[in-house]
């Protein structure tokens, strides 16, 4: 069996059934949430919190069990939040997290 070499993309190898999905022509590319209005206003909700608690980066990764890292990739939008992190992490800091989600739904644009 051929090896494929380091530096050349697989899906230069067909023959070896190694082919990229293929594209849909009428879908939309995808957008990571992290860069969207919306989950700007949710971040900056929990910063909010978190600020208005009197808590530092750290003593709110101590809270939760994580590294102090871990706050501040999700503070500066390099690490997505799931739904189960972010009640968590709005519990810890004393943020209501309906009352943070409908600040993100405020922030949604308006779908026709």
């Amino acid at each position: 069996m051929k090896t494929l070499p380091r530096y050349i993309p697989f899906w230069d190898y067909p023959e070896m059934g190694l082919v990229r999905r293929p594209v849909i022509a009428n879908r939309l590319p995808s957008v990571k949430s992290v860069h969207t209005p919306a989950y700007r206003v949710l971040v900056d909700a929990l910063v909010d919190a978190r600020k208005a608690a009197g808590l530092t980066q750290q003593d709110l990764a101590h809270r939760l069990g994580k590294p102090q890292s871990f706050v501040a990739k999700v503070e500066n939008r390099e690490r997505r939040l799931d739904v189960v992190e972010f009640i968590t992490l709005s519990r810890a800091v004393g943020l209501d997290p309906q009352t943070a989600l409908r600040r993100v739904e405020d922030a949604l644009p308006v779908q026709a």
